[in-house]
């Protein structure tokens, strides 16, 4: 893909007759800063919306896709908030202070598909940090 395509990263998850799970982002296909020599292409997420905390268990979160997570949380907060703010939308702002808070470890619990797929997901998209 060339620079300044856009994309969607979907990975899921599907157990055959029983049910599906996948997330989806939009991201833009930029050129990555890296120490290496050469061009190396990442992506760049530009959707901005939350991912439903009910489906992460961030016990099963490395301490980078936690990192990673969070600071997409504060991305959304400081492109998004200024907006809604903007156009006087309170509760939308709330709901989204609210739905944007940074995530902390905690005690291992069973794991869910639905967690398995989010931390799928902030690998993926996590490659270039």
């Amino acid at each position: 893909m060339p620079p300044a395509s856009l994309c969607l990263p979907e990975p899921g998850y599907y157990k055959d007759g029983e049910f599906g799970i996948r997330l989806e982002d939009v991201a833009l296909v930029v050129e990555a800063k890296t120490k290496y020599p050469g061009n190396y292409l990442t992506f760049e997420v530009v959707s901005f919306v939350p991912y439903d905390r009910n489906l992460i268990d961030v016990s099963l979160l490395s301490s980078e896709h936690l990192q990673y997570l969070n600071r997409y949380y504060q991305t959304i907060r400081e492109k998004v908030g200024p907006e809604l703010q903007k156009r006087q939308l309170l509760e939308e702002f709330q709901w989204l202070q609210q739905h944007t808070e940074p995530l902390t470890a905690k005690a291992p619990d069973p794991a869910s598909w639905a967690s398995v797929l989010v931390v799928s997901t902030l690998a993926i998209l996590s490659w270039s940090v």
